[in-house]
């Protein structure tokens, strides 16, 4: 799945490189020709770094950011996705162009779906303040705090920000 990903994340960088460069062949190849104007190719060049930052995001971060950078393109994709099957509900867009697309951001949001681990609804730091699975009730309040800071940091191995007292 990780080098499904990061095809998916280098199709990014071309898509969105090609429409920074090219917005009229952008227009053109979306089946669009006809609607070229100079706002729907300014429009195209802001998708198209969004779709490089995404994409270099991704193939630059490591796993723990990587992570991070799949639920960030699950969220613009899956509104891309919404937003051109509501256009192509309201008919307001050539079908063929506006179902292509749609069809091309929904892949990207399914990828990004299935990428993202099934149990990370709930992972914690093991230092984390919060018990796995006590749902907001941090260590103190169940008394497995020690007395100041100082000594959970030297616990964990960090170095103290501040004296204890």
């Amino acid at each position: 799945m990780e080098r499904a990903m990061e095809v998916a994340a280098s199709g990014r960088v071309v898509w969105g490189a090609l429409a920074l460069a090219a917005p009229g062949l952008n227009v053109k190849l979306a089946g669009m020709s006809h609607r070229d104007t100079p706002e729907l190719r300014y429009m195209i060049r802001i998708f198209g770094s969004r779709a490089v930052a995404l994409g270099v995001g991704y193939i630059l971060s490591d796993p723990a950011a990587r992570r991070r950078w799949r639920r960030l393109c699950l969220l613009v994709d899956a509104c891309d996705t919404a937003a051109g099957l509501v256009h192509l509900i309201r008919g307001d867009v050539p079908r063929g162009a506006v179902a292509g697309l749609a069809a091309i951001t929904g892949t990207y949001a399914t990828l990004d779906a299935l990428a993202l681990p099934v149990s990370s609804a709930v992972r914690r730091p093991s230092d984390s303040l919060i018990a796995p699975g006590r749902s907001g009730i941090h260590r103190f309040q169940a008394g497995r705090l020690c007395c100041s800071m100082y000594c959970r940091r030297a616990r964990i191995g960090a170095p103290p920000t501040d004296p204890a007292k």
